[in-house]
């Protein structure tokens, strides 16, 4: 393995790790959308109940309902930057992947080559005598 193969090899085993981070990253924050958007479903479910204390304090229920929402809204806007860095990222690792192919396929065509000169090289003094 030559000195080009083995640093993309490297770069590629880094680049897997920001991948998984930014995996774990949008994960996360999809989780944090449906869980909001849970919530705020939930605090309109009891609000409509019967044993609900809406009518006593209306402003708790609504803002409660707000916040929810606003914490979900914003998760999936952040979710959905979490999936553009991800796809870049997707991309970047592709690109490398590719590189480390083409310097394999490079090493391996050398490889060959010397070999096949070797044996050349081997039958031409046979050749001579």
């Amino acid at each position: 393995m030559n000195e080009r193969q083995k640093r993309l090899a490297r770069l590629m085993v880094v680049q897997e790790k920001v991948r998984a981070v930014h995996e774990t990253r949008h994960a996360a924050l999809v989780r944090e959308a449906i869980a909001a958007r849970q919530e705020a479903e939930d605090a309109m479910t009891r609000k409509q109940g019967p044993e609900s204390l809406h009518h006593i304090f209306p402003d708790i229920y609504e803002r409660r309902i707000a916040s929810a929402l606003a914490r979900a809204e914003q998760a999936e806007s952040a979710a959905r930057e979490a999936a553009a860095r991800l796809a870049t990222e997707n991309v970047r690792v592709d690109m490398t992947e590719r590189a480390y192919r083409s310097a394999q396929r490079q090493a391996d065509r050398l490889t060959s080559e010397r070999e096949t000169g070797e044996a050349v090289e081997r039958t031409l003094p046979s050749l001579k005598q």
